[in-house]
C-alpha cells in the first residue's frame, strides 16, 4: 500500500467500485498495517535505502539505478521494483526447471502471462503436466524465496482452452 489516502480511495472506486472517503481509506490503511506490521518495516527500508542510495535491488540481484532515470527517485517505484523484479524472476526461474519436469510428458509451453504459464498438453497427460509444472513453481518460487511458504500458494488448472483453465 504505497499509495497516498486519495490515490487509494480512487483505486478503491476504480477497481472496486467502493466510494471511500479520504477518512475511510485512513482506516482501512490503518487496519492493513496492523494486520501486516512487517510490510510497513520493509516498505520503510526499502524507500530509506532507495533513496540514499538512488538504487534498489531485486531479490535476484537486479539493479535499478534512479540515477539514470528521469525524475530520480520515486517512493512507489522504489516499492514496486523489488515485488515486480522478484516475481519476474520467480517466473524465469520456473521456466528454467520447466523442461526437466515436463521430460516424457506431451507438452510445451504456449504463453507466459504475468504469473501464468500456459501449456499445450495432451490430454492423456494432463495430470502429470499439472504435477509438473506445480513443482517446477515451487522451485522457482523458493530459488529466489527460500524461506517462503507454498502451501496453497500456486493453483493449476486445465481446460480445452486458456478461458476454460481460468
Amino acid at each position: 500500500m504505497g499509495k497516498g489516502l486519495k490515490g487509494l480511495a480512487r483505486y478503491a472506486k476504480t477497481s472496486y467500485g467502493a466510494d471511500l472517503s479520504e477518512q475511510e481509506a485512513q482506516v482501512a490503511r490503518t487496519a492493513f498495517f496492523d494486520t501486516y506490521p512487517d510490510l510497513r518495516q520493509w516498505q520503510e527500508k526499502t524507500a530509506n535505502e532507495a533513496k540514499r542510495t538512488q538504487r534498489v535491488v531485486t531479490p535476484g540481484g537486479r539493479v535499478r539505478d534512479f540515477t539514470t532515470e528521469k525524475g530520480g527517485y520515486r517512493y512507489t517505484e522504489a516499492l514496486n521494483t523489488p515485488i515486480q523484479g522478484g516475481a519476474a524472476e520467480v517466473l524465469l526461474a520456473t521456466l528454467d526447471r520447466l523442461d526437466t519436469h515436463l521430460d516424457g510428458i506431451d507438452a510445451i509451453v504456449v504463453n507466459l502471462v504475468h504469473d501464468e504459464i500456459v501449456l499445450d498438453v495432451a490430454e492423456a497427460d494432463t495430470d502429470r503436466a499439472k504435477e509438473a509444472v506445480k513443482e517446477a513453481m515451487v522451485e522457482g518460487l523458493l530459488s529466489q524465496f527460500p524461506k517462503a511458504s507454498t502451501v496453497d500458494l500456486i493453483e493449476v488448472h486445465a481446460g480445452r482452452d486458456w478461458a476454460e483453465a481460468k
